[in-house]
């Protein structure tokens, strides 16, 4: 195709010269005045040509701008005014409920579960001058309904507009407040009606220092941590699994699980550890994701007993002196007395070999034994 273009442009100058030899039948004082014009043309057109000019240099295609006039692709925020820069970003999570506020369909903000999505990512743009920031979603900003200055009144999206009053927030670093930029008395706060849950709309309010008020500067996602169910263990011998330690239990000698029969085995918590964990003797390593149960034997009489615990993965380790079990007393579970004064003593025997703890506690009247398992989870 590129090589028909030629041919033709080359018919075409044929042509031109047929034309020219025409014209050299003119006279010569028209050409003379054809050239004396040429001249001048060309003098001035390099003159033009010649003039200085400031070069732009650009390191990459997407920075070139349109010749149509858009900025083009330089990674800066071009929507509404340009006085407000982009100053942070991220979701705004309320720790009066841990919900995020959320843009939902009707064009109102709500607290709902924090998830990522585009409707909880909220950019602060500052105007440096005036300190005054708009709070932005999606290339629009956070307005008042009608632009009312009345308490309840619900905040929306709207289009940017950075004349208007209604969508001009000031950040109060001390109280994590956002606080309207205009002076009205009493001021307004971004404010979650009801104090903070699930669906409740945000509005602004009296500003009053509430939780439902504090907003922590914006952050980025962070998925929420989904720990495992621990194995239920499989018991033989004198010994019962009990499932979770029951609400207000009493884990003391003469307690809520004195039995001369059994020896009783509870799950009782499931935590990635964030750091080193040394139990007697042992050190599982931080990132760790450990199950713990407690087994415990309160007899009335002395009446010994035996028992074998497969717990379904395999045992890291036993708190079973006093300063191990208090050492380890942030696994406890809430609501739960725990007494760890009554240890698992020298003659209190046990043994682990895989997943499975075998135990021999010495049953001594008006005493107890406890340990705190651990074993890897998930």
């Amino acid at each position: 195709m590129r090589l028909l273009t030629k041919a033709q442009r080359g018919a075409t100058l044929t042509g031109y010269a047929l034309v020219l030899s025409a014209f050299t039948a003119l006279s010569l004082g028209a050409v003379e005045g054809l050239n004396n014009a040429s001249t001048s043309y060309l003098t001035e057109t390099s003159d033009d040509i010649a003039q200085s000019r400031e070069l732009a240099f650009y390191d990459e295609l997407e920075e070139i701008p349109d010749p149509n006039g858009d900025g083009g692709d330089t990674s800066e925020d071009t929507t509404g005014d340009p006085d407000f820069i982009l100053a942070d970003g991220g979701q705004f999570q309320s720790p009066a409920d841990g919900l995020c506020m959320t843009l939902d369909g009707d064009g109102k903000f709500r607290q709902r579960t924090c998830d990522g999505s585009a409707a909880q990512q909220i950019s602060v743009f500052t105007n440096a001058e005036t300190g005054s920031s708009q709070l932005r979603l999606g290339g629009q900003c956070i307005g008042l309904e009608n632009n009312s200055a009345n308490n309840s009144d619900p905040y929306q999206i709207q289009d940017c507009d950075g004349d208007n009053p209604m969508q001009l927030f000031r950040r109060n670093d001390t109280t994590q407040q956002w606080e309207s930029a205009t002076n009205r008395s009493p001021l307004k706060c971004l404010d979650i009606n009801g104090g903070g849950g699930e669906g409740q709309i945000i509005h602004q309010w009296d500003c009053h220092g509430g939780s439902n008020q504090v907003w922590p500067d914006p952050a980025a996602y962070v998925p929420p941590v989904t720990l495992p169910t621990p194995p239920t263990p499989t018991v033989t011998g004198e010994a019962t699994f009990v499932g979770s330690i029951p609400d207000g239990s009493d884990l003391s000698a003469n307690g809520s699980f004195e039995d001369d029969d059994t020896v009783f085995v509870f799950e009782e918590s499931v935590a990635i550890l964030d750091s080193d964990l040394t139990v007697g003797g042992v050190t599982i390593p931080t990132g760790t994701t450990v199950c713990t149960y407690i087994v415990w034997y309160d007899p009335v009489t002395n009446a010994d007993v035996s028992a074998t615990i497969d717990f379904g993965a395999p045992v890291l380790a036993g708190a079973q002196d006093p300063s191990d079990l208090s050492g380890t007393s942030g696994f406890e579970l809430p609501g739960i007395t725990y007494d760890y004064s009554r240890a698992w003593e020298s003659n209190d025997g046990f043994g682990v070999v895989g997943n499975t703890l075998s135990v021999t506690p010495n049953a001594v009247t008006g005493n107890a034994d406890m340990l705190r398992v651990f074993t890897q989870c998930g």
